[in-house]
């Protein structure tokens, strides 16, 4: 627009020395502030938009498994008929409305903060959505808000498999208790390098192996059956197992074996599962997946409440 504004200032200062050149001077000029403000007009809107009353209310769950799938669960009773059971906007009574029910799992999500979801959910979105104020209580709406972004999240994750990239996914919160008799959350390891492995019987020799090399990570079992977790820490929580199975997109009867590295900021930033590549069951692959992490920082940005790689 600067640019734009300079050209016809120029046309207008040499019309006496070149009257024939003042007139394309002033048409660049004009053209090119017309080409600059309907280029960035889209964006505009990002400033200008009207807030709504709860457009930064922060979900006060703390992100926690429980919340995620007490979400899930209402989710599929309130919201899978029109959005879809896996949130893809292709529910069976979506396909009589006139408007299409969102993709839940699409970048747009990403777009709107914690607060505005909580709005949109209690008042509904003119005809599009109707509202559910009276279906659900607030603490409902937030466990339904927490679903939708863990859902959105394990869409992506589950496309990276097992290669570390630069993009990070909040892990849910969560309690493990370590041999020493110490308790370690989410939030206490902030700084370290977390292993995360959802153990079932057939994970026995697999534990046996990660215990037995120090990579400098803290490696927390999530036991699906009683499965020795040696010197690594235990959290027995099975909501904790059954998130950790939507993000590797298996249902937690088929998770035994699956496998997350959370980086030292408490994102998600590989999931694995045996037969995946590259192989962690290499003791080399591993460790190159575990340097990466600690030498490739997760590119975020906020949303609402959470961060979210990029």
């Amino acid at each position: 627009m600067l640019c734009g504004a300079l050209l016809t200032l120029i046309g207008a200062k040499v019309r006496r020395a070149q009257p024939r050149l003042t007139p394309w001077l002033i048409a660049a000029g004009a053209a090119v502030a017309i080409a600059c403000v309907a280029h960035f007009a889209p964006t505009l809107t990002l400033a200008t938009v009207e807030a709504y009353p709860t457009s930064f209310y922060i979900a006060p769950t703390g992100y926690s498994a429980s919340s995620i799938v007490q979400g899930a669960k209402l989710f599929a009773t309130h919201c899978a008929s029109c959005h879809g059971r896996e949130g893809r906007g292709d529910g069976p009574a979506g396909r009589f409305l006139r408007v299409k029910p969102s993709d839940l799992t699409a970048d747009h999500v990403y777009g709107h903060t914690d607060g505005d979801l909580y709005w949109w959910i209690t008042n509904g979105i003119r005809e599009v959505m109707p509202p559910f104020a009276l279906a659900l209580d607030e603490g409902a709406r937030w466990n339904v808000i927490d679903f939708v972004r863990a859902n959105a999240d394990a869409a992506r994750l589950g496309r990276a498999g097992g290669k570390v990239t630069n993009a990070g996914y909040r892990a849910p919160d969560f309690s493990a208790t370590c041999p020493d008799g110490s308790t370690v959350s989410r939030d206490r390891l902030r700084g370290r390098v977390v292993h995360l492995v959802v153990a079932g019987r057939g994970s026995t020799a697999r534990v046996a192996q990660l215990v037995a090399h120090d990579r400098g990570v803290v490696t927390i079992v999530i036991p699906l059956a009683d499965v020795a977790s040696g010197t690594a820490c235990r959290a027995d929580d099975v909501e904790l197992a059954t998130v950790l199975a939507m993000f590797g997109s298996k249902d937690v009867g088929r998770s035994d074996g699956l496998e997350f590295l959370v980086d030292p900021a408490g994102m998600l930033r590989a999931a694995w599962s045996a037969g995946g590549k590259p192989d962690w069951c290499g003791a080399d692959v591993l460790e190159r997946e575990i340097a990466a992490i600690r030498h490739t920082p997760a590119a975020t940005r906020t949303t609402g409440s959470h961060l979210h790689g990029r």
